[in-house]
């Protein structure tokens, strides 16, 4: 799973997060572990993902668009 960490700081910001360590605490997972995902070290697995958009109060789409690469049609299953 790969994420846009641009428009997922976009939407942090939009929803009044200016700090990881808020959106974190309100998602219920650790600072370390949204900074591993949005700085591209760790993937988020589909608990993080859901709670971080729940915090967010992220539409299906928004959610869509941030958690899953966009080519994700031609990609080989």
């Amino acid at each position: 799973m790969q994420i846009d960490a641009r428009l997922l700081k976009v939407k942090m910001t939009e929803r009044g997060f200016d700090q990881y360590k808020d959106l974190a605490e309100k998602a219920g997972i650790t600072r370390v572990t949204l900074t591993n995902v949005m700085r591209g070290h760790n993937l988020p697995s589909m608990y993080v993902a859901n709670a971080i958009c729940q915090a967010l109060e992220l539409s299906p789409t928004e959610s869509f668009n941030i958690f899953f690469a966009p080519n994700l049609r031609h990609a080989k299953v």
